[in-house]
């Protein structure tokens, strides 16, 4: 069954800022923050260790070494998911300043990734507040098509199809 995306003139479109824009390529690799945390931690801690050869002469700076390189990631993993605590407020807000959340049939701007730009209709619910928008059918089939409020953009009431109940 083939479904018409409305056709929203440029002129009609909303124009996305640069906040909202930065939110939805965040929220996209949001999932990866923890692992970035416990890498830079780590990067960060050897960097400032100043490693050399000389020193792996030195048993006790070996050892301090190790422990540096063992813990460092666990802390910045930990603290990473500590303040993620504190981003998930900050993101609910910026859904809801893109118009969410978003209900079956509303017509909603992609704000990220490929299909950044496309102006198209919310088909379904998922989970954790986020939507599925009609993209197509191998999107459909590898849950390509499902964002969450910060990634869209809602369009223009007046631009959506007549067919909306």
């Amino acid at each position: 069954m083939e479904h018409s995306i409305p056709d929203i003139p440029a002129p009609n479109r909303r124009k996305p800022t640069s906040l909202q824009r930065l939110f939805a390529q965040i929220a996209r690799h949001f999932w990866a923050t923890p692992a970035t945390g416990a890498l830079v931690v780590l990067v960060l801690a050897v960097k400032e260790c100043q490693p050399s050869l000389v020193l792996l002469h030195n048993g006790q700076w070996v050892l301090s070494f190790l422990a540096i390189v063992i813990f460092s990631p666990v802390f910045g993993f930990y603290a990473t998911i500590l303040l993620m605590f504190y981003a998930g407020p900050i993101f609910a807000w910026r859904g809801q300043v893109n118009g969410g959340p978003f209900e079956v049939g509303d017509v909603v701007q992609v704000l990220a990734g490929p299909y950044r730009g496309k102006i198209t209709t919310v088909y379904s619910s998922w989970q954790g507040g986020s939507v599925r928008v009609r993209l197509g059918a191998k999107e459909e089939e590898s849950f390509k098509d499902v964002f969450g409020s910060v990634e869209l953009l809602r369009e223009d009431r007046s631009h959506e199809p007549a067919d909306r109940e």
